[in-house]
């Protein structure tokens, strides 16, 4: 296979793209996996706590 410069140069451009949108992706369910953890909920005697006080 033969690619020519161009192509290569386009698809490492593409893949490094693809990358950058992951890595956003990756940090906005790190936050949304934070917000959740600051949730209220019941904890086992019925007392309010957070998800990180009662894990």
């Amino acid at each position: 296979m033969n690619y020519s410069m161009t192509f290569i140069d386009r698809k490492i451009t593409e893949y490094f793209e693809q990358i950058e949108n992951c890595k956003k992706e990756i940090l906005r369910f790190k936050q949304l996996i934070q917000e959740l953890k600051w949730q209220c909920l019941p904890d086992e005697d019925g007392d309010i706590a957070s998800y990180d006080d009662v894990a």
